[in-house]
């Protein structure tokens, strides 16, 4: 007879690699939810219980036999742990799924387990959309970048270790669940790229989505030109670079940027007005200090709302789950 514990652990793993004829990609996301709740002890002795196959099995076909039954454990923890329904009630309509039809049943149960967890980040972006400042002032985010800019499908989950919900890539997302909103991601351009020509930087034309995310503020610049409505904006992320103390490094970068004879080539037209967040020492709402103790990480975020775009700012410190955010409106 198995330890209660050994048994959660078992068919915990066997989720993660079991063989299903539909959703497979979410066996490692089911798995990782279960190993989360377990090491909170969250999965009780009374369900294990509830979950074992007894020990009178034939002899013949053994492999198969043993096969059907993690299939067996696999339906019912996860319909009673996830989709909380009643143990007996599992149990008796789990023995009624012939053997041939447990994969099925299996790789249905994770589709509707994905489905069900993907709820709370529906809402959590409808949130973030419907009140920006509100939702940043309370909840941590991370964004990170791909190699190109463009409207895209971006991958949304909640980060629980980190505390924090995080933009991202999906064919970099693992074990996560997620939704994939469409997003425009801003890539990165360095600064010597654009410095022989500063009066015609390319931006990128937000359209698309009604949101921008670009990647971690690292001493970098984002700079934008909006109409007088903000119906429309162009954006750009620059990173630092050049010798030191040069036009494109440190606190410079961003005084270069908003010289004299700095701009877009394809500004958004009508009558705009263009600014410069960047690495500065003069404070909120358009500088922010790559150097600040304790340190931060700084993330830049765009959200198109009923009045036009806004742009906000939101700094933590990602290494430390408990750190308070600090957030303020740029536009």
């Amino acid at each position: 007879m198995k330890d209660w514990q050994e048994r959660i652990d078992e068919t915990i793993d066997f989720i993660g690699g079991a063989t299903v004829p539909a959703h497979a990609d979410k066996r490692a996301a089911i798995a990782r939810l279960l190993r989360e709740a377990n090491q909170q002890a969250l999965i009780s002795q009374g369900l294990s219980t509830s979950m074992s196959q007894g020990t009178n099995w034939s002899i013949r076909h053994r492999d198969r036999a043993k096969l059907n039954r993690s299939y067996r454990r696999a339906i019912i923890l996860i319909r009673v742990q996830l989709l909380n329904q009643v143990a007996v009630a599992v149990v008796a309509a789990v023995d009624n799924i012939p053997d041939g039809g447990l994969p099925t049943a299996l790789g249905n149960d994770l589709g509707t387990v994905f489905a069900h967890e993907q709820q709370p980040l529906t809402n959590a972006l409808l949130a973030l959309q419907a009140n920006p400042g509100n939702w940043l002032a309370n909840n941590k985010i991370q964004l990170q970048g791909t190699v190109h800019s463009g409207a895209m499908n971006y991958g949304f989950f909640l980060d629980t270790h980190g505390n924090r919900y995080t933009f991202k890539p999906p064919n970099a997302i693992i074990d996560e669940v997620y939704i994939s909103p469409v997003v425009y991601h801003v890539h990165v351009q360095k600064y010597l790229a654009v410095a022989g020509n500063p009066a015609a930087i390319q931006g990128e034309h937000l359209v698309g989505s009604n949101i921008m995310i670009t990647t971690q503020l690292t001493g970098c610049a984002v700079m934008y030109e909006t109409d007088a409505a903000h119906t429309n904006m162009v954006a750009t992320h620059i990173q630092p670079e050049g010798p030191p103390n040069s036009a494109g490094r440190g606190y410079n970068l961003v005084a270069t940027l908003r010289g004299g004879g700095v701009g877009f080539a394809n500004p958004p037209g009508g009558v705009t007005t263009r600014a410069v967040f960047g690495s500065g020492q003069g404070g909120q709402p358009h500088d922010y200090d790559p150097n600040a103790n304790p340190p931060r990480h700084t993330f830049c975020i765009g959200i198109r709302t009923v009045n036009g775009w806004e742009l906000h700012c939101q700094r933590h410190n990602i290494g430390v789950p408990a750190d308070n955010i600090e957030y303020w409106r740029i536009l």
